[in-house]
């Protein structure tokens, strides 16, 4: 396929999206709305996050409170998996692009490495252009979450040992309280964020050392997954869903998510509120499965577009 053929995306999809781009730049269009998603992953086996490699050690990005370090769930690594998995899902429609789009430390010819017209960089953005999308470092519930292990090196040649490679992990059953946020966007842009969540979280891919080893999960409370998502027209907000960074009692962080409900409807709107939705639990992962295929429609339709 001819990248070079293809329409920007804002042009294909131009009912679907909420920006649209000229002369300026990425111009903001009234039909755009404002996301709030929230979840509770919990480790399932050891996670490893691969933070700061060392020659015979790997730490985890930790966060001191109140005397006690706790790991943390970094944003960045985050927003990298979720953008290398909305990059395949681009691939799978238009083989080759990653060619002229891509994230990475290696740049073409010094240029931008990323296109600034398809679906990724549309929700995403690119150095040039913010993304609409933002993360929030998550810092693990429990504390002493943070195990040492230690592993031998073999070297097959000569078969004997080598060194001790040191490495922290996330131990099972430690709990990482997430947000998203998601700004002018519509239901099918922000729906690519549902797609990577829903594939990281599915695939194990929020791990450096794969699924087999252990992965990050949804948790459930009472038999429903930890999660839900609030759209709203305008960027104001009821009382959400906060856990202090203080809080280290699940339990009690659980017992207060099952209770919590955000009552939508005109009674419970604010009067600058037209639109407020709100989904919990498994409703919650109906309404993101259901705009993940809106977004994959969104990048199909992209794909598919040529110039006239």
């Amino acid at each position: 396929m001819n990248e070079n053929k293809i329409k920007p995306v804002w042009e294909s999809c131009s009912d679907k999206i909420a920006l649209k781009r000229d002369e300026d730049g990425w111009l903001s269009k009234n039909n755009g709305k404002y996301f709030v998603a929230f979840a509770i992953l919990e480790a399932q086996g050891f996670v490893f996050f691969g933070h700061e490699p060392l020659v015979e050690v790997a730490y985890i990005e930790k966060a001191e409170v109140n005397g006690k370090s706790r790991p943390i769930f970094a944003a960045s690594k985050r927003r990298g998996v979720d953008r290398r998995i909305i990059h395949e899902l681009r691939e799978k429609f238009s083989p080759g692009y990653l060619k002229t789009c891509h994230i990475g430390v290696v740049e073409r010819e010094g240029e931008e490495p990323l296109c600034g017209e398809c679906p990724a960089c549309l929700i995403f953005g690119t150095l040039q252009y913010p993304s609409r999308i933002r993360y929030a470092d998550s810092v693990a519930i429990e504390e002493d979450a943070v195990q040492e292990l230690n592993k031998n090196i073999i070297d097959e040649l000569k078969l004997t040992s080598g060194a001790i490679l040191t490495q922290e992990a996330i131990k099972p059953g430690t709990h990482f309280p997430i947000y998203t946020f998601g700004r002018w966007m519509t239901e099918d842009e922000f729906g690519g964020w549902a797609y990577a969540f829903l594939s990281a979280i599915r695939q194990g891919r929020y791990t450096s050392r794969g699924a087999a080893h252990g992965k990050l999960d949804i948790a459930t409370i009472n038999g429903e997954p930890a999660v839900f998502l609030l759209e709203s027209d305008k960027p104001l907000y009821p009382s959400i869903f906060r856990i202090s960074i203080v809080e280290t009692d699940y339990k009690t962080i659980s017992q207060r998510f099952a209770n919590f409900e955000i009552k939508t409807g005109p009674e419970a709107m604010q009067k600058t509120l037209s639109e407020l939705l709100f989904f919990k639990g498994t409703r919650c992962i109906e309404k993101l499965e259901e705009i993940s295929d809106k977004f994959c429609r969104l990048v199909e339709t992209w794909s598919k577009g040529k110039s006239q």
